[in-house]
């Protein structure tokens, strides 16, 4: 027997290890126990892709939220704050000199007291006031008055809605959502246009043109000086519409569906505020806020009742169905046919005669149109409103529905809650 040398079995030894030519791991054919580890290994990898794409559009869908939640919070703070400063900073203001010397004084007080009534054409005619009371003029003081309160309404409005209002409708059920806004946007409706319509009646009540004696509307023109309660319930309300166009412009109301009319209504509205305040036709300027105020009372009141689903949401309804049109359509309609009959009431400047600068006597033959074109063109708005109306009742009486067909926030509501 051979023996071999130490090199000889290094070669050997070498020689009996695979080498890398042979056939690989992945051309051998695969087992079956391989195969089923190998699908486990696959699903475990997919469930684990899967996982971590639903984690990540959570976190985003989450962030996305809070971030529309902490930008809503600062925009609520935003109008609520912007004006409460502002109010602060006039109020402070005039505190260094609280005297009628201090121009904030115009800002916050009704201005130009008069020691008497202002010469008329016709001064034998009794003025429409009762009781001789204190007389205010007119002037451009007027407008700082208009635009101070319209600051003090956007406040009002926010704080009302946001702190008063939105803690007792969660209590009464109301979900966060465009019901919990459309809630709070009626309810301030309400509380505003209570205490409006009472303040316009007494008003009315305190001169010869209650209850609606519309020839008094033109008795004793041009009324050039107001009362202190007449003067400020007129500046007053020229603010809330002003501040109301401000919600519009910046929409800070989701639109509806009657959009347009309602961007007309305030149009027509801030017109007939500006021109009858301006041209002393303020008697007819009350009778127009009161017809509006009493019968959005009951209307924005049938809305909360119907938002919270009340048994009395439906005889409220109705009951505003009546208000609405003796309001809205048969005292407008007197106070129309007045423009058209006492207006040419004495005085009254005729086509081709020159209007008396001087004396303020603007009822004239081109005044008189643009009175009846803006007192027609709001009652065709509300003759527009008022088919909404109808149609709403009819489909409770025949289908027993009871949604605003201007707004599709129940159908929104109910898909969210499905």
């Amino acid at each position: 027997m051979s023996t071999l040398s130490p090199n000889q079995k290094d070669r050997l030894r070498m020689s009996r290890i695979p080498s890398d030519t042979g056939p690989s791991i992945a051309t051998t054919p695969a087992s079956a126990r391989s195969e089923a580890a190998t699908v486990r290994r696959r699903r475990a990898l997919s469930v684990q892709r899967r996982t971590l794409s639903h984690t990540w559009h959570s976190y985003v869908e989450t962030s996305n939220n809070n971030t529309w939640r902490t930008s809503l919070s600062l925009s609520l703070q935003m109008r609520l704050m912007t004006p409460l400063i502002v109010i602060l900073i006039m109020l402070g203001l005039f505190a260094i000199n609280p005297t009628t010397t201090n121009p904030i004084y115009h800002f916050l007080f009704v201005s130009y007291p008069v020691s008497g009534e202002p010469p008329r054409p016709y001064p034998t005619e009794p003025s429409i006031y009762h009781n001789n009371p204190q007389l205010y003029g007119k002037g451009l003081y007027d407008i700082a008055f208009c635009v101070f309160y319209t600051i003090v309404f956007s406040f009002a409005r926010e704080f009302v809605m946001q702190v008063l209002l939105k803690p007792l409708a969660r209590r009464w059920g109301i979900k966060e959502g465009k019901k919990m806004s459309r809630f709070l946007e009626q309810a301030y409706t309400f509380c505003y246009f209570s205490i409006s319509g009472i303040f316009g009646l007494i008003v009315m009540s305190r001169t010869d043109m209650w209850f609606f004696n519309t020839p008094a509307f033109w008795q004793a023109y041009p009324h050039r000086a107001l009362p202190l309660d007449f003067k400020f319930y007129y500046l007053l309300q020229a603010s809330y519409w002003l501040q109301q166009a401000l919600v519009l412009l910046l929409q800070l109301e989701a639109p509806r569906k009657d959009f347009k009319e309602l961007v007309l209504h305030h149009i027509i509205t801030l017109l007939l505020i500006g021109l009858s305040y301006r041209f002393h036709f303020t008697a007819t300027g009350v009778a127009v806020f009161i017809t509006m105020d009493v019968s959005d009372v009951f209307l924005a009141l049938s809305k909360c009742l119907n938002y919270l689903d009340h048994p009395l949401g439906t005889p409220c309804f109705g009951f505003f169905i009546l208000v609405w049109f003796y309001c809205r359509h048969y005292l407008s309609a007197q106070i129309l046919i007045s423009c058209l009959t006492s207006y040419n009431n004495h005085p009254y400047t005729p086509f081709g005669e020159p209007i008396d600068w001087v004396n303020h006597q603007y009822k004239c033959w081109i005044a008189k149109p643009i009175t009846v074109g803006l007192l027609g063109a709001l009652l065709g708005v509300n003759i527009f409103w008022s088919w909404l109306i109808l149609r709403i009742a009819g489909r409770f009486v025949w289908k027993g529905e009871a949604k605003d067909e201007r707004s599709d926030d129940d159908e929104e509501e109910k898909k969210k809650e499905e």
